[in-house]
């Protein structure tokens, strides 16, 4: 993300800060975390975040800043990795086909 894209989001995060205090914010404050070089900071939100969305995003950040065999292996030790709402059907993709991988 550059710069001018990272400043946007960050200005639309504000935005549905005002308009909806509640909102869950936590993936995208992970992602911008994640962009500003702050991976390990990124990654402790997101495992924290037990639904599909979370459990894809966390996977694919962990798969960029860790690598391949450390991402596959936190899916392997996930018990409900069996059930098809464990991710969303872009974590799926993610999961089954990494080119370059």
């Amino acid at each position: 993300m550059q710069s001018e894209s990272l400043s946007v989001a960050k200005s639309c995060l504000d935005q549905l800060h005002r308009t909806d205090p509640d909102a869950d914010r936590r993936i995208v404050d992970a992602l911008i975390l994640a962009t500003e070089g702050n991976t390990d900071g990124a990654l402790q939100i997101l495992r924290d975040i037990n639904t599909p969305d979370g459990r894809a995003v966390f996977f694919v950040t962990l798969f960029r800043t860790r690598g391949k065999e450390t991402a596959l292996s936190w899916f392997d030790d996930q018990s409900g990795r069996d059930s098809a709402g464990f991710l969303t059907a872009v974590g799926w993709s993610n999961v089954a086909y990494r080119p370059g991988a």
